[in-house]
């Protein structure tokens, strides 16, 4: 079993049991053609919960150069956001105690040009090494401060390791997102 395999191993679910149908259950009793009318009532449902929640996203992305870098803490709920919104995720490995790492949360993460591009084209993940170890030694993290951008299919795109400038940063990220845009585009010439 490869890395990437025991990688993206971890987001598969275990898939729900599936419970039998109580005879006395009132929607079995509704006809077949009462159920398919209730079909376009669900899809409108779905619909406006999806319009809600993108809706939501680029509300908390409009003014990041002000707030930084919106971190999540979570790697499953940030990969199914990430499958859900197309983007890349960009996960950060660090520790409290770490120099570097602080020297770059401070200088090159916390600059509005980096945080407003990073918001805007990747869904980051911020996790610290020692209480992710199992993680760090799935990606094969071996120093920090360490930066891993993974497609949303949980391909690995990219990896930066140690303290970079806001510039170089910046420009590794563009670089990422081209590669992860041209797979993207040769993945959906194949399926066709």
């Amino acid at each position: 079993m490869t890395r990437e395999d025991r990688f993206r191993s971890s987001f598969r679910c275990n898939p729900l049991p599936v419970l039998p149908v109580p005879r006395t259950n009132p929607f079995w009793k509704v006809s077949i053609m009462k159920r398919t009318q209730l079909i376009p009532v669900v899809l409108v449902s779905l619909a406006v919960l999806a319009t809600i929640t993108v809706a939501g996203q680029f509300r908390q992305d409009a003014s990041p150069s002000r707030q930084g870098i919106v971190w999540r803490t979570d790697l499953t709920v940030a990969h199914h956001e990430a499958k859900t919104v197309d983007r890349p995720l960009l996960i950060t490995f660090g520790a409290d105690w770490c120099g570097f790492c602080q020297r770059m949360e401070q200088e090159t993460l916390a600059s509005p040009g980096v945080a407003q591009y990073v918001n805007r084209s990747f869904v980051p993940v911020k996790l610290d090494i020692q209480k992710h170890a199992e993680i760090a030694r799935i990606l094969e993290v071996n120093r920090i401060p360490c930066t891993i951008a993974i497609s949303p299919q949980a391909d690995l795109l990219g990896r930066m390791t140690g303290c970079v400038d806001a510039n170089q940063f910046r420009d590794t990220l563009a670089q990422i997102e081209a590669l992860h845009r041209r797979i993207e585009q040769r993945m959906a010439e194949y399926s066709r």
